[in-house]
This record gives C-alpha cells, structure tokens and sequence, in this order.
C-alpha cells in the first residue's frame, strides 16, 4: 500500500507505514465528519433547550487533521532533512495520496521520536476543505433509524446512547445579592445524545461508501431525526461532526463511530397494547401510536 505526498513516494524518505493506536492501519481521523463552524445555535433565556441553526446558508464546515503513523530504520537524520526539505519546497497545497482517499492540504508538523535503531514519525496532514457528499439509502420500517433510513442501511450499529436521559443543567443565572449564595431559577439548556456504536463495511469501498452517506446525512440541512428501539425520538443535529476511529482492515472494515449530537427535542413513544402486552396493530400492520 502508497502512501505517496506530492507524487513521491514516502519510502523514498525510507518511512514506511506502521499502525495507529488501537487499529491496524497507518491513518487516523482519515474518515472523520469535521465540526461545523459560526454560529450553530441560540440559547433563549425563556425557553428550554435551543434554536438550531440548520438552514442550508447556516451550515459551514472546518476542516480536518489526517495522522499518518510511520517509522524509519536507517539514516534518520539524512532521511528526516530531505524529507522536511521536500515539504518546505511545496509553494501551494499539497496532494497526499493514501490507500483509503486522497486529499489536498498542507503538513501542519512532523514529530519524530526516536528510538534504538529507528524513529516513530507521526504526521498531521491538514486538509482545509473535505468534500462531504454521498448517496443517502431508501427509507424503511424499523426499530432504529436516523431520518426514517434504518441503521442497517449504513451497517451502524448503536452500543450506548449516553447521557440522553440526564437532566440538562441550568442556563445562566442573572442576580446579585449580598451576604450570602445568589439564585435565579432559569430555564435549562438542550440534552445531548452521545451516540457511540460502529460501523462495518463488507470490503474497503464498501465502507468509504457507508461513510460517504453518512457524511451527506449530518451535513444536510435540517435536524436530523434518530428513532432508538421503537421507544425514543430524538431531533438532533452534529455540530461536532463525528469520529471514526480503532480502523480494523480484514478485507472487511469495522471500526467505532462516535457523536456528540445536540437535542433538540426528546420524544418518548408510547404505542397501544393489549391486555396480553402486545402490540395492536393497524389494517396495514402498523404500529399505533397514542
């Protein structure tokens, strides 16, 4: 597999590709949603929870950091001074070519730490501007959807959703008192779902593929609508994006997902049973929702 910056390859540099923590490839945050940018929300002190910004005009992304893990084994210093020298040389954006994408941006740094007989290299490569689209699947029925589309359709998996059942804390408190603690009982800001599961993918293409879906889902205009077990709606949208990480290639691809996705309003759902406890259902096998 190449790793190859501005159309050399890095074994020319004798770097050659080792292992992120916790996966067995070289690259880290390479699949990575980045946060959104400028204002994405409003607190109003008489209300709780927020506003989203969500209008297509109100959506801006940062960019990203893409670590490459690597080592050399002879010549460090000679290697490590052509290899600075090389990037000091570029006057515009670099290409850095890897076997999962290719992207266009500039080393932010290069850290060496030596060792007896070699040296780890890790390299940030920042990629100013990530193209986020994708190709959403069909909508269906089912227990666990984001947007009606089941989280079969992208192969997610859900392990916990944290802290969506806290009590949000207090919005700000305005007072001023003297000899003794001050108090304004004030309206309480959003809840959040931290959404943390993985993601598998039947052969490389295949996930950058279910990535790519997802990146076109928290990237669209809107809040998004995530059902949990028949039993939760959430209205939430990403304002830190989403990582990716602990990246396993067999020929398949499995790795964590993680997103911390503000709510904006949490639904409990409550459906029509029988006195046996089951379901009743509609003509056309639907649930009935009271």
């Amino acid at each position: 597999m190449a790793y190859i910056l501005n159309g050399t390859d890095l074994t020319t540099y004798s770097i050659v590709a080792g292992h992120s923590d916790n996966s067995n490839i070289a690259m880290s945050g390479i699949f990575n949603l980045p946060e959104r940018t400028g204002k994405c929300f409003y607190e109003w002190g008489d209300e709780n929870s927020i506003e989203p910004y969500v209008a297509a005009g109100d959506l801006f992304f940062a960019g990203r950091d893409i670590i490459f893990h690597g080592s050399i084994f002879s010549n460090i210093n000679d290697n490590l001074k052509t290899f600075y020298s090389a990037i000091n040389a570029a006057t515009g954006l670099s290409i850095f070519e890897t076997p999962y994408n290719s992207a266009s941006g500039y080393i932010k740094s290069v850290i060496p730490e030596y060792m007896n007989g070699g040296a780890k290299i890790e390299m940030t490569f920042r990629e100013p501007v990530v193209v986020l689209t994708g190709t959403l699947p069909s909508t269906g029925s089912d227990k666990y959807t984001i947007d009606e589309i089941p989280f079969s359709s992208f192969v997610l998996y859900l392990s916990k959703a944290e802290a969506l059942h806290n009590l949000p804390e207090l919005k700000e408190q305005l007072f001023t008192q003297y000899g003794s603690e001050g108090y304004q009982i004030t309206k309480r800001k959003n809840k959040t779902l931290e959404f943390n599961g993985f993601i598998v993918g039947t052969s490389l293409t295949d996930f950058q593929s279910k990535v790519s879906a997802l990146y076109k889902l928290f990237s669209s205009a809107g809040t998004r609508n995530i059902k949990i077990n028949d039993e939760i709606n959430v209205d939430c949208f990403a304002v830190e994006g989403f990582t990716i990480d602990n990246v396993h290639f067999y020929g398949q691809v499995i790795a964590n997902f993680q997103a911390s996705l503000m709510a904006v309003n949490v639904n409990y759902l409550n459906y029509l049973f029988s006195e046996a406890s089951e379901y009743i259902l509609t003509e056309a096998s639907e649930y009935i929702l009271i």
